[in-house]
């Protein structure tokens, strides 16, 4: 499992995540991530039995899936959270059922000035 902590995400804004998984840590090549399915948790605890007062739930259907290269997107709904660092990790369940967990880290949620967008 990797510690990644992602860069600070002004609040309101989108946000786009790409992870890429190698075969090997020679980073040659990618991994075939086929059937697999992803799950992203944002919380504000790392302890809580459950995902009940997650602030952001990413499901399979919301991650592109490419070769080893997972792509997420935090809209802007996402990030629109009380400024504050946030524990997230990164879930696959594999074509077999097994369950990882290959990333996990802090995202902090900071300050913008700008509130109009039109």
């Amino acid at each position: 499992m990797s510690l990644v902590n992602l860069a600070p995400i002004p609040r309101g804004d989108t946000y786009n995540i790409t992870w890429v998984f190698y075969t090997d840590a020679t980073q040659e090549e990618e991994s075939n991530l086929t059937g697999y399915e992803f799950f992203m948790t944002v919380n504000s605890s790392f302890s809580d039995a459950n995902d009940d007062n997650a602030i952001i739930k990413k499901e399979p259907s919301d991650f592109t899936v490419s070769g080893g290269q997972v792509e997420v997107t935090l809209s802007s709904t996402d990030t629109a959270q009380t400024l504050g660092t946030y524990y997230y990790d990164l879930q696959f369940k594999d074509g077999d059922g097994e369950i990882g967990t290959p990333v996990r880290g802090t995202v902090q949620i900071v300050w913008d000035v700008t509130k109009r967008t039109s």
